[in-house]
């Protein structure tokens, strides 16, 4: 019998006193909640840290902590080391939380999200937003983020680059005379700034602001979701001074996979409006001009908000012993777009007759299926068709591509993935046509529009 189920089983005995019977449910409440695999020593450290954070009293939790021993004694006997030895700092850790300033101001979050591109604080506001996001985001990172290496794990950040793409030739996601003024400054002025465009929004910092304030608005996000207590301690580089109980908590082991999904998870509860792609199945007879028509009908204040994306290839057979080339979709009756969450449901009960959304289960309550943007871009770039928000930019590169270069392919058609010497190169009118060598016998001969779209260098 393990001590979880030990201590369940005395909890329930008619001898168990009051004290016993808060602190066993308590634990077993904290246990419960982190179904990760932990040692004994860290399911105490977070039952300690959650009753902390929980707002218990120091002389109440040594209580606690003193029956749940006494019970642990008497089901480990003397076999083994007590783990209750361990955690003597958490034990006698002094500190209590009371409900501060990180949940107040992720109340006031709201007021941020409806601030529009025209005011003069667009730019700090997106700032911590993204910050806000990202968890892992340092304020130096944001300096030197730019459109080509940022990492939208969310769709909230996927919006946030959507709208700060104003120009093709853009380099860096937020403007802040990059190269004109020393990196230290800049980020002492976005510090200061952002402040700022808060306390205007009327968020409160009475201790200070810094990167620190802002990881403690997530964390109070991250709580509300019931993300576990090691968990968040993983995702924090810093602890800021509100949450200082999670020092006592040993990170948990994430993977890239858990560490994108938390993040997503406490986007969802701080902005649950960001556009996502979702995908519908036509009903028979209809057609992508048929939901368009509809769209623009019964919700013509949507339209402009609402990508659809159903792409098209050119087959050609015979007929008649002639050659005809005929446009087909790629794939029939799935139509693709893109919008916000909160309008889906509403979508469908006006456009129910004429197509119906995927779902994540069976279920009619079950909430809509979403496709990962990255699994959204890799597709257009297959097929070398893109939408609007998937950005495609047709500059010129800063080193030509010349014979002699290793190049990949990576997008257009059937050939993505291939990697090659450029063994010509012809220009004209605008079109580009590399000839690539794969093989020691074979050439390839691709044509791409506008330098440089959908061929890499290599190293």
């Amino acid at each position: 019998m393990s001590f979880l189920e030990f201590v369940e089983n005395r909890v329930a005995s008619a001898d168990a006193d009051m004290i016993t019977g808060y602190a066993v449910r308590s634990y077993v409440t904290a246990s419960e909640a982190d179904n990760t695999d932990l040692t004994p020593e860290d399911r105490l450290r977070i039952w300690i840290a959650g009753m902390i954070l929980g707002g218990i009293k120091p002389s109440t939790r040594k209580r606690y902590v003193g029956k749940l021993h006494s019970l642990y004694k008497e089901w480990n006997g003397d076999a083994g080391d007590d783990p209750f030895l361990s955690v003597r700092d958490a034990i006698e850790y002094s500190g209590t939380y009371v409900r501060g300033e990180a949940v107040a101001n992720l109340d006031m979050v709201s007021r941020v999200l409806k601030k529009s591109p025209e005011a003069t604080d667009w730019q700090a506001l997106n700032i911590f937003l993204y910050l806000l996001y990202d968890v892992r985001m340092s304020v130096a990172d944001m300096v030197n983020l730019r459109f080509e290496s940022a990492d939208p794990v969310c769709p909230q950040i996927e919006d946030i680059l959507t709208a700060m793409h104003t120009s093709p030739r853009r380099k860096y996601v937020f403007e802040l005379s990059q190269g004109k003024v020393r990196e230290q400054r800049i980020v002492k002025n976005i510090v200061g700034d952002v402040h700022s465009a808060l306390r205007m929004a009327g968020m409160r910092f009475d201790s200070g602001f810094s990167r620190d304030s802002i990881t403690a608005i997530w964390i109070a996000a991250a709580l509300r979701c019931g993300i576990h207590l090691s968990e968040i301690r993983a995702m924090v580089d810093s602890i800021p001074s509100e949450y200082e109980a999670l020092s006592l908590v040993h990170p948990a082991m994430l993977s890239v996979s858990r560490r994108e999904e938390i993040i997503r998870t406490v986007a969802d509860l701080i902005n649950d409006n960001a556009s996502r792609w979702f995908v519908m199945r036509l009903r028979a007879g209809k057609t992508p001009e048929d939901i368009d028509r509809g769209v623009c009908e019964i919700m013509p204040e949507n339209r402009p908000d609402i990508v659809f994306y159903y792409p098209k290839r050119i087959v050609t057979r015979k007929e008649n012993k002639k050659l005809v080339r005929e446009e087909v979709p790629y794939i029939p009756g799935i139509l693709f777009f893109r919008m916000r969450k909160d309008r889906v449901a509403s979508l469908f009960h006006h456009i129910g007759d004429m197509a119906w959304c995927y779902r994540i289960s069976n279920r009619p309550d079950s909430p809509y299926s979403v496709i990962p943007r990255r699994e959204m871009e890799s597709f257009q770039r297959q097929i070398g068709q893109f939408t609007p928000d998937i950005k495609i930019d047709l500059v010129e590169r800063e080193t030509p591509l010349e014979v002699g270069s290793r190049v990949r392919i990576n997008g257009g058609g059937m050939m993505v993935g291939l990697e090659g010497l450029i063994e010509d190169v012809h220009d004209a009118d605008g079109t580009c046509t590399y000839t690539l060598r794969i093989s020691q016998t074979a050439a390839l001969r691709w044509t791409v529009r506008v330098d440089g779209t959908f061929v890499q260098p290599v190293g």
